[in-house]
């Protein structure tokens, strides 16, 4: 994966994506989080900040060519950088680490990757905070009371 990161990019660069990927296993080891994801939410959370964001929308000289038309202009970015990730993983079987899953546990992982990765682009923000807020907090808040509804805070809990 790392060798498909542009380090000329002064922000998306290899550095970068073992950043987004450290800090997104920093979260998934708090207790708050462990209590509401289970095995494979944290395995498409981690997969998908590895993803690989190598290059820029920039380089698209209209919208009705390349990458802007294969994804017909929805988050092209975004789709680009999940479809290469699975291109990557899964073209050589040495590194297929999908290989040995059920049909349905793939499929249920790779959902939940696109999902995660679809939702880093921020036209989408505030649609995925609200999903956030129902899928997460919502739980958190109902499993520990009032009183845990108050310390629920993205320094504390996240």
């Amino acid at each position: 994966m790392q060798d498909h990161y542009h380090s000329d990019n002064c922000y998306h660069n290899a550095t970068h994506g073992a950043d987004v990927m450290q800090s997104s296993a920093y979260f998934l080891q708090r207790d708050r989080i462990k209590s509401v994801f289970d095995e494979m939410d944290e395995v498409a959370s981690l997969l998908g900040a590895l993803r690989c964001t190598t290059w820029t929308i920039l380089a698209e000289p209209t919208p009705s060519t390349g990458w802007r038309c294969l994804y017909n202009d929805m988050s092209v970015l975004e789709s680009h950088h999940v479809s290469l990730c699975f291109q990557l993983t899964t073209r050589d079987d040495r590194i297929n680490i999908f290989k040995n899953m059920s049909r349905e546990d793939f499929k249920t992982l790779r959902h939940s990757m696109v999902d995660i990765v679809l939702a880093t682009e921020m036209a989408r923000h505030f649609e995925h905070v609200g999903k956030f807020t129902n899928q997460i907090v919502a739980p958190l808040i109902a499993k520990e009371g009032e009183e845990g509804a108050e310390q629920i805070t993205a320094e504390e809990s996240f």
